[in-house]
């Protein structure tokens, strides 16, 4: 098993933002069942807006964010409750986000939601 700490983090940050909500207002999205998996797998349907990705998580800008620099980590592991992560991405949630926080304080605010 890899690191966890093994990420993309040291990369160009091109994807903080996303103009696509007035899309999603207009009605159009992707045709998949679960948006979060099509980005896991990299669905052509859905826009690849990844910031960082892991062994068990990925951290997104989503898709149609409601302000700028808003950002998603989630498991790659299709789950239905937060009750259902295992150790590890339970673990790797947590320092995306904690990365997140870092990155987006220097655009002066951030909010976490879970």
């Amino acid at each position: 098993m890899e690191d966890s700490n093994s990420t993309q983090w040291d990369e160009p940050r091109k994807n903080l933002f996303s103009i696509h909500k007035l899309d999603y207002a207009r009605g159009k999205r992707p045709d998949v069942d679960c948006i979060l998996c099509g980005i896991c797998r990299k669905d052509p349907e859905v826009p690849n807006l990844t910031v960082a990705e892991t062994n068990f998580t990925i951290v997104s800008v989503n898709l149609y964010p409601y302000n700028p620099g808003h950002l998603i980590v989630f498991p790659k592991r299709h789950i239905l409750s937060y009750e259902e992560l295992t150790k590890e991405e339970a673990m790797e949630i947590h320092e995306g986000t904690v990365k997140a926080i870092s990155i987006l304080k220097n655009f002066g605010t951030f909010r976490v939601s879970t």
